[in-house]
């Protein structure tokens, strides 16, 4: 990635003095024409061209020769012309590179097209065994931790190895799937049309996000929250009247009869049946009275 902004800005660098050098330029005479500039020395003197030194990843391989391309592109240069300032760029491995495979052309190299140094430099510096490791990242490509607009350039460098996606359609499909999904699911929503508008729409939705667009619902008043595993103290005290719920089954026999007197003892009642057995219910007596068993 600095290796891709170094040099865009060494490209804006260039159509800047390009421009000024073309403002400053005395126009030729009416029906005279400026000879062709085929002197590369003269050309690279005027503008830095990036250098290579030879990469064994592929990336930075990739990289000069998108600029190189880029930097093509300002002036009206021939396809030998672009060779030979290229060529004049290379510099260790990659210039040893190139004079070892100018033999094996079998032409002379005022007969090299770019087009037939630019392929077999890809052969070189960008083997199938790159492109295919570059073209599973693209596929598994996804925001994760990263920004809206970090995830958009990560997008746009491998895309390039992605010719499968060859619509527009297909393009927008594939950045708003690797999406985080709170940010996935705002875009699908507004079904965005172009790459553009999807990049637009995502950085809109990620804002909202982290400025609480989805923040959580207020809790009511009064309410009142419980940790998990912590008993509350309410349900830790008795009910009110637990503690008198079970008493002696002798308490109600302790009142006092008339006259001070206490009334004699009385067992409790037991179940009518024990073991699935009856048995004899002790009989209701009073004071001064002789106790009989009631037969059965």
């Amino acid at each position: 990635m600095n290796m891709m902004r170094s040099f865009q800005r060494m490209s804006e660098a260039l159509i800047s003095r390009l421009d000024r050098e073309d403002r400053d330029a005395i126009a030729p005479a009416e029906g005279s024409q400026q000879p062709p500039k085929e002197n590369a020395q003269r050309e690279l003197e005027k503008v830095k061209f990036p250098e290579f030194w030879g990469a064994p990843d592929g990336i930075a391989a990739e990289a000069w020769l998108e600029n190189m391309s880029m930097c093509f592109a300002l002036r009206d240069y021939t396809s030998n012309m672009k060779v030979r300032m290229a060529i004049l760029q290379l510099k260790g491995s990659a210039l040893l590179w190139w004079k070892t495979l100018l033999p094996q052309l079998g032409i002379e190299i005022t007969e090299v097209s770019w087009e037939i140094f630019e392929e077999r430099f890809r052969e070189r510096y960008l083997s199938e065994e790159f492109i295919e490791r570059q073209l599973n990242e693209f596929n598994s490509l996804r925001q994760g931790g990263r920004s809206v607009p970090e995830y958009e350039a990560k997008f746009m460098e491998l895309l390039r190895y992605a010719p499968h996606l060859s619509t527009e359609k297909l393009r927008v499909n594939k950045f708003v799937y690797g999406l985080n999904f709170n940010i996935r699911a705002k875009v699908r929503i507004l079904m965005p049309r172009t790459l553009h508008e999807a990049v637009q729409k995502a950085i809109i939705a990620e804002e909202e996000f982290v400025g609480g667009g989805q923040s959580r619902p207020p809790r009511p008043s009064g309410a009142v929250v419980q940790k998990p595993g912590v008993q509350s103290a309410s349900a830790s005290r008795p009910a009110a009247g637990r503690q008198n719920s079970f008493k002696s089954p002798t308490a109600g026999s302790q009142r006092r009869a008339p006259g001070g007197q206490r009334p004699p003892y009385r067992p409790p009642m037991q179940s009518q049946y024990q073991s699935g057995n009856p048995v004899a219910q002790c009989p209701q007596y009073s004071s001064g009275s002789t106790f009989t068993q009631s037969s059965i």
